[in-house]
């Protein structure tokens, strides 16, 4: 079964949050009705782009790389290295 590596943007104050799951519009409802701590403070959120992968070990990889990047702009040319999906109108 596929895993998604993503990246969700909140529309309060739009910073990003990274995660990776078996079912992405789960999540993303998890994440926007107040039940993890951290996100709860920045609800709404949005998919901003996500990455289909083959393994939870590959999910872990992308999603601890995304983790360690700390500026908006290195997180947009990681996207189009690794060819995320991605959610921009």
């Amino acid at each position: 079964m596929p895993y998604f590596v993503y990246i969700l943007i909140s529309e309060k104050d739009q910073r990003f949050y990274f995660g990776q799951t078996q079912d992405l519009d789960k999540r993303i409802d998890y994440h926007n009705s107040g039940k993890s701590t951290y996100t709860k403070k920045f609800i709404p959120w949005n998919l901003f782009a996500y990455k289909t992968v083959d393994s939870r070990k590959e999910a872990i990889k992308f999603e601890k790389m995304l983790k360690n990047i700390h500026s908006q702009e290195k997180v947009l040319a990681f996207i189009i290295r690794y060819k995320f999906t991605t959610s921009i109108n």
